[in-house]
C-alpha cells in the first residue's frame, strides 16, 4: 500500500554556500579599505612657537623637537623636520595626501636664524636622471674575474 503524501522539495542545503559567499564578500570589502600611513617627525605647533630666532640655541631646539629628519651638509647649519601622510586603496599606488616640512636655520653662533614651514603645495617634482656610470668590473669577462685574484693572496707578508 502506497501513500501519496506530498513531500516538500528538499534540494541542496544552500545555507553553507550562502555563508561562504557572505564571508568572501566581507573579506573583499575589508581588503578594499583605505590604508593611511604617517611617516617622519610631525612637529607640534606649540613647541614650534617656543623657538625664537636670535634667542633659541641649537641644543634647545634639539631638546624641544628631538633629532631632525635631516641636517644640512654644507653652509650654515639647518635642520629639517619632515612628515608625510600617504593613503592607498587595495592594490593601487600610494598617494601623498599631506606633507609638512619645518626648516630651522642656525647662524655661526648656533642660534636660530629662521624658522620656515613648507606644505605639500610647496613641493616640486624631481626627475631622476636615468644615465648610469659604468663600473670597471662590469666590463670584465667571467674568466678575468675568476683569475684576476690568482697570486694576490697567500704569499709571505712583505714579499710583494
Amino acid at each position: 500500500m502506497t501513500t501519496n503524501k506530498s513531500k516538500k522539495f528538499s534540494g541542496p542545503n544552500y545555507k553553507p554556500v550562502l555563508a561562504l559567499w557572505l564571508l568572501l564578500l566581507c573579506g573583499a570589502a575589508t581588503g578594499c579599505d583605505t590604508m593611511v600611513d604617517a611617516r617622519g617627525i610631525a612637529v607640534d605647533a606649540e613647541k614650534l612657537r617656543q623657538i625664537q630666532p636670535g634667542v633659541t640655541s641649537m641644543s634647545e631646539v634639539g631638546s624641544l623637537l628631538g633629532s631632525p629628519s635631516a641636517k644640512s651638509t654644507f653652509g650654515n647649519p639647518a635642520w629639517y623636520y619632515v612628515s608625510q601622510q600617504t593613503e592607498s586603496l587595495a592594490f593601487y599606488e600610494m598617494e601623498v595626501t599631506d606633507q609638512k616640512a619645518v626648516i630651522i636655520r642656525f647662524n655661526n653662533q648656533g642660534l636660530v636664524e629662521s624658522v620656515e614651514q613648507k606644505t605639500l603645495a610647496d613641493a616640486r617634482e624631481v626627475n631622476a636622471v636615468e644615465e648610469t656610470t659604468p663600473a670597471a668590473e662590469s666590463q670584465l669577462t667571467i674568466l678575468q674575474q675568476l683569475l684576476g685574484n690568482v697570486g694576490r693572496f697567500g704569499g709571505k707578508e712583505g714579499s710583494r
